[in-house]
């Protein structure tokens, strides 16, 4: 009887090991979906890390990096209200929902549905905004990355 208590333990053990290691390899994958919602939450944190997620081509306007200008913008009216970059201009994506419209072999359109909100501001507030914007999408270098309009990245 002990035999089979123990046996019954390592097979459960075995197969939660299988399945967390085939969730793991099916988010490590690569999609459009993936690159809107990455490069989302970066433009709602104030997070540099979403220029990866920023095609080539639309990376820089005239002389300037998009991304930077938007940062240091941002980084500007925080100052004007009396903040910096903290937690409290910052804002999370909530209830994050994506469609893929249509999809191609190197280019895609998600639509991308959720709510934003600070930390802060929302704990004390309850305040949220929502979130429904067509993102296109295309493969560059094997990765996909996001172009076109950008929510308010500065333009070309």
């Amino acid at each position: 009887m002990g035999f089979k208590k123990w046996m019954s333990l390592a097979t459960v053990v075995v197969l939660g090991v299988g399945v967390q290691a085939l969730l793991c390899l099916a988010e490590a994958k690569d999609s459009p979906r993936k690159a809107a919602v990455e490069f989302a939450r970066g433009y709602f944190k104030f997070d540099r890390a979403m220029a990866e997620r920023v095609c080539g081509d639309r990376l820089i306007a005239g002389d300037k990096n998009v991304v930077d200008a938007y940062l240091e913008r941002a980084e500007a009216d925080a100052r004007m209200r009396g903040f910096g970059l903290s937690c409290f201009v910052r804002e999370n994506l909530y209830n994050v929902g994506t469609v893929v419209v249509k999809e191609g072999a190197d280019q895609a359109s998600v639509r991308l549905t959720g709510h934003r909100r600070s930390p802060v501001r929302g704990f004390f507030t309850g305040e949220s905004r929502s979130v429904d914007t067509l993102i296109s999408v295309v493969k560059e270098d094997g990765a996909w990355k996001v172009r076109g309009d950008l929510f308010e990245l500065p333009g070309e």
